[in-house]
């Protein structure tokens, strides 16, 4: 893995390392906490593309590499696996992050100008949750209808006037432990910007 890392420098890897050539490939990235003598973060990459089954569906291939690396060295291994699993010939690529800006920072720029960038949909629906939670109480009618109101914009793509919504939220607010809530998802949604973009992806067929 590390050899084929270090090609990323002249940007070629041997014909003979691609295992596939598919049409629409998807790269998702993530990091998780991992023990060992001390904390550190295994940075994740799985690329994963569709092929036909035989019978009219379709299956699944995934691919996958972990790492204890820092974002820019990590960024090499995830190019490496995607053109192991047919970044160079695929016609559209689609990077699902969970809104970490190392990932935007670093993966999203060697995987090509055309990159689709989405924040996943189970890691936004987290951040909203922790807020309706903090705002009405854990798990209660009150934050789940406010939690369902904000889902459906984010669905539908009005992730723009959802934002807007919780700013004014944030603005008549009195409680500080409410009004940090309201703040931290706001900043978290506007740094996501148009990878928020849920109903054109879902529109193009993309896996959100």
């Amino acid at each position: 893995e590390r050899q084929l890392a270090l090609k990323m420098a002249s940007w070629s890897v041997p014909l003979e390392g691609i295992e596939a050539r598919p049409a629409r490939l998807y790269v998702c990235v993530d990091g998780v906490m991992v023990h060992r003598q001390q904390w550190n973060e295994a940075k994740c990459v799985a690329c994963y593309w569709e092929t036909p089954d035989g019978h009219g569906g379709t299956l699944r291939q995934t691919r996958y590499a972990v790492r204890f690396e820092s974002a820019e060295p990590f960024k090499a291994f995830v190019w490496s696996l995607a053109m192991r699993c047919g970044l160079d010939s695929a016609v559209e690529v689609i990077l699902l992050g969970d809104g970490a800006a190392w990932i935007w920072d670093h993966v999203a720029g060697v995987l090509g100008e055309n990159t689709v960038c989405i924040t996943d949909w189970y890691h936004v629906m987290e951040h909203v949750w922790a807020c309706g939670n903090t705002l009405y109480g854990q798990a209660s009618q009150e934050a789940s209808q406010w939690v369902d109101r904000y889902e459906t914009m984010l669905w539908e793509g009005q992730h723009l006037s959802m934002i807007e919504s919780l700013a004014r939220e944030h603005k008549g607010c009195r409680s500080p432990g409410k009004r940090q809530a309201l703040s931290e998802l706001v900043t978290y949604l506007r740094n996501q910007g148009r990878r928020l973009s849920y109903a054109e992806f879902r529109a193009r067929g993309f896996d959100i």
